[in-house]
């Protein structure tokens, strides 16, 4: 929970530095000193009297707003914090109360914003950089969490709830150690808070350290007898050591006492699921994930449910939204790695295997188990004569993929169909063995960057590194743009801070060994254009433009440069209709790929589209899917 009382204590300064003004000290100090509903009520009455100016009329405003935050009034809080920040713009802590609102509202992007503000103000400001960690742990990136977490610690060392986050975090990227030594000395810090204990009981547990979770889950319920948390997660840990039926009596007690508990409901149907009723493991886990559809895990421990009743299909759906909520969940790769075994699909099998064993060594096994099965099949086909064919992911080298959809666009018209290619591209590429393929949605342009960079760390190490962008792309001065979503272009120069030029895309893959090559379904008609302010000198292309990349790089456009690609009536744009259709088929080298491509394309829309491919290749042979030799 984000700590407050520092955000009093600074408007208790403002009230020293600015005075009262009209209004009475005492009416003052109720406003910034009472508690919910009484503040706001001070704070109103001294807002309303008209009396307050300049520093006295922020500091009321800011007051009533960490007190609407208090009492559950995030979105009131807003209209506040933002005319506090107009009267008084280098005030840091409105802009960190402001944070707190959207944190509170799950508003994560202007959390960054208004941070950015607090910090360059008063670079000193511990809690602001706490705010900015629990939003970053909350959307998984624990990598920066940890760092700010870190730098708020250098800032205040004795800070327990800093120490906890930063043991979430590394528990979260399976640093077992430095997460268990942060809890430690969060629980050192602040020993009466059964916090610590329940963090560092989850961290061993990840860390497969079962008697001590136990341990800690215990003392956490000394500590606070009514900590359901604590209490579910010993549940877990009986699930995890093989006792299913203790695990149930306690997540039984558990639902009696707390029937919304979403938790309890997810690790009853694990239980279930454990002891092989699985019509029971489908009622508990729909029931967690209608209380609580962000549990990754609920979707996870449904997929095995449907998987074992036969329902493929619905286990599938499961284990892909869970790979898509978190890509670093082994187990989901793993889960749906037996589904395709038990459907036949062995090549999407030991993609998905692979995948779940970089995340987790101790998948590493069953994708040895795997690739023999994937041999025997083949072997199985193997006339007189013949050479056996080999796995064909074991020849390819390693091969990753990020893959972008943007249709939800904040100041243009919705876009129909590139969620739905983002999807099935993505699916397309698994199912010839890609290693790791990265679904992204709907990418405002800090997301889109961040995806970049990681991008870049795995295609450093990957023979191929491919990335396919669905939304819209502009031409403005003779360079190439990608437009995310939360793009505005309202003039040209702004083109270069909303958009990502796509030199940036390309360079996103230049550590890849053998093959870099960027698809983009983005020559759709620019929405900007008649709303751009462009200046004399500089021309806006319809569609992208030409590109000339780099030796060992391929561009495709869904559009040759200067024409538009069209979005389609159907499930998929003509493009993607061609593209999914051609790069499952085995024994097509790309160059011929593509050709084809550009064929069915011009079929598809009467020669009113053709696609193009920019860029150059070694001599050897690619093949998305080669044929078994």
């Amino acid at each position: 929970m984000l700590r407050l009382g520092r955000i009093v204590a600074g408007a208790m300064v403002l009230l020293f530095l600015g005075g009262a003004g009209a209004s009475s000290a005492g009416e003052m100090d109720d406003c910034t000193s009472g508690t919910g509903e009484s503040a706001v009520r001070a704070c109103t009455t001294l807002i309303g009297s008209n009396t307050l100016r300049g520093m006295d009329l922020a500091l009321a405003l800011s007051s009533r707003a960490l007190a609407y935050v208090r009492t559950g009034q995030a979105r009131k809080a807003l209209a506040d914090y933002t005319e506090a920040i107009r009267l008084q713009p280098d005030n840091a802590l409105n802009y960190r109360g402001r944070a707190n609102a959207y944190f509170r509202l799950r508003e994560f992007g202007p959390v960054f914003a208004d941070i950015d503000d607090a910090l360059r103000l008063d670079p000193s400001d511990a809690e602001a950089y706490f705010i900015r960690a629990v939003t970053y742990r909350m959307q998984r990136k624990y990598d920066r969490a940890v760092a700010d977490y870190s730098h708020m610690i250098r800032l205040d060392r004795d800070h327990a709830s800093a120490y906890l986050g930063r043991c979430i975090s590394y528990y979260n990227m399976r640093e077992f150690e430095n997460a268990v030594a942060d809890c430690t000395r969060s629980i050192a810090l602040r020993p009466s808070h059964p916090g610590g204990y329940g963090a560092r009981g989850t961290a061993y547990y990840f860390n497969g350290d079962y008697d001590r979770a136990l341990a800690d889950y215990e003392k956490a319920l000394e500590i606070k007898p009514d900590y359901r948390q604590a209490s579910t997660s010993i549940g877990a840990v009986y699930n995890r050591q093989g006792e299913p039926e203790r695990a149930l009596a306690r997540l039984n007690r558990i639902i009696t006492r707390h029937r919304d508990w979403w938790r309890a409901y997810s690790h009853r149907g694990d239980a279930y699921n454990l002891m092989g009723d699985y019509g029971r493991a489908l009622a508990d886990l729909n029931q967690a994930i209608e209380n609580q559809p962000g549990y990754v895990h609920s979707y996870t421990r449904r997929g095995f449910a449907y998987m074992r009743t036969g329902e493929f299909d619905l286990a599938i759906t499961d284990y892909t939204h869970a790979v898509e909520s978190d890509p670093g969940l082994a187990e989901a790769y793993g889960g749906r790695a037996e589904v395709y075994v038990l459907t036949g699909e062995l090549r999407r099998a030991f993609a998905d295997i692979q995948k779940a064993s970089e995340l987790d060594p101790d998948y590493a096994r069953r994708a040895d188990e795997i690739l023999a099965l994937m041999t025997g099949a083949q072997s199985a086909t193997v006339k007189p004569g013949e050479t056996q064919p080999q796995p064909l992911a074991a020849n390819l080298g390693r091969r990753v993929a990020l893959v972008i959809g943007n249709s939800v666009y904040e100041h243009a018209p919705r876009l129909r169909n590139p969620e739905r290619d983002a999807r099935a591209v993505a699916e397309a590429l698994r199912a010839v063995g890609f290693a790791d393929v990265t679904l992204k949605l709907d990418l405002g342009r800090d997301a889109l960057i961040d995806a970049l960079i990681t991008f870049s760390d795995a295609a450093a190490t990957a023979e191929w590194a491919v990335i396919y962008y669905a939304g819209h792309g502009i031409e403005l001065g003779g360079a190439n743009y990608l437009v995310p979503v939360d793009a505005e272009l309202k003039r040209d120069a702004h083109v270069r801070f909303q958009a990502v030029h796509l030199d940036d895309v390309l360079g996103a893959m230049s550590g890849a060994k053998t093959l870099k090559l960027a698809i983009l379904d983005a020559c759709r008609d620019n929405p900007f254009a008649n709303t751009m302010e462009v200046a004399g000198t500089r021309s806006l292309g319809r569609g992208l433009g030409l590109v000339e990349p780099d030796a060992g790089t391929l561009v495709a456009y869904a559009a040759r440069d200067g024409q538009l690609a069209q979005d389609g009536d159907g499930d998929h744009s003509p493009y993607v209709t061609a593209l999914l259709e051609h790069m499952t088929t085995t024994g097509l080298e790309i160059n011929l790929l593509f050709r084809r491509v550009r064929d069915t394309v011009a079929r598809l829309t009467q020669r009113a589209q053709e696609p193009y491919v920019y860029g150059s290749l070694p001599a050897q042979e690619l093949y998305f899917a080669p044929a078994a030799q």
